[in-house]
């Protein structure tokens, strides 16, 4: 019997509709366009599938963000979004247990100076354009527009 009841509670539960929501960090209808400046690669040349880190982080707002303008010049935007990229390697014993650690520091501020949003994001990988790639995936999730699933 308590083998039923534990079926028949499974069951229920099983059928709980999930929800997804994200929350903008801004107001993508006073700032509707952007500037991406910065985002090299720490020094190190990196090319990701053919684009710069910058062209990467490009495209991924145009695909994904909450902006409907990315510009690669500072024309006339709402504002500038300055990525930096610092790039760490932890030396393992042998070399296929080295792990790079990418962190992406970003600002978003308006062309007369005021900040309007800031963040840190990271990630690790043995693979250094690995690492590059999703810590810059993780600032395009940051900029995503409000949504719920």
């Amino acid at each position: 019997m308590r083998r039923g009841l534990f079926i028949a509670a499974l069951a229920a539960t099983a059928c709980t509709p999930l929800t997804f929501s994200n929350t903008a960090p801004i107001d993508f209808e006073r700032y509707r366009s952007v500037y991406v400046e910065g985002a090299e690669g720490g020094g190190i040349d990196i090319n990701l599938a053919g684009l710069s880190p910058r062209e990467y982080l490009i495209e991924g707002l145009r695909e994904d963000s909450g902006f409907r303008r990315v510009e690669r010049g500072p024309g006339d935007v709402d504002v500038h979004l300055r990525v930096s990229l610092f790039i760490d390697l932890d030396r393992g014993f042998d070399r296929e247990d080295d792990e790079y650690t990418v962190t992406a520091d970003f600002e978003l501020y308006t062309p007369d100076g005021t900040l309007v949003d800031r963040g840190s994001v990271y990630d690790e990988d043995e693979d250094l354009y690995e690492a590059v790639e999703d810590a810059l995936d993780e600032v395009v999730h940051h900029y995503l527009p409000s949504y719920r699933l």
